[in-house]
């Protein structure tokens, strides 16, 4: 048997091999949408335009990029080869940027 992230556990369907999901190539995401996607709940009231400026603003000073590159590039890793209705970005950000030691949301700014 297999163990994998609590965040999967329960989302996980039978697919047979690895990489059978989609044998369509998706494109990798990339760090920015990763950082993006980590932080957009600091503007819960803010237009997403607005919202999607002030975090391009942050990820300018973010000292963290090639974290983020990682986070990114194992995302895209898991949803290629188990699919995307199985692996969620913002569950998958909750685990995996605290085990990165990535700043949380609450006290980011």
């Amino acid at each position: 048997g297999h163990e994998y992230l609590p965040v999967f556990e329960d989302q996980l369907k039978p697919r047979g091999a690895l990489g059978t999901a989609d044998s369509r190539a998706k494109r990798p995401l990339n760090a920015f949408m990763a950082f993006r996607t980590y932080y957009l709940k600091l503007f819960p009231d803010t237009q997403q335009k607005n919202a999607s400026g002030f975090l391009t603003q942050l990820w300018g000073g973010d000292p963290h990029r090639n974290k983020w590159a990682l986070i990114a590039k194992v995302y895209s890793f898991l949803r290629d080869q188990l699919g995307k209705s199985t692996v969620n970005l913002s569950a998958f950000l909750g685990i995996a940027c605290p085990l990165m030691n990535m700043v949380e949301p609450s006290i980011y700014i």
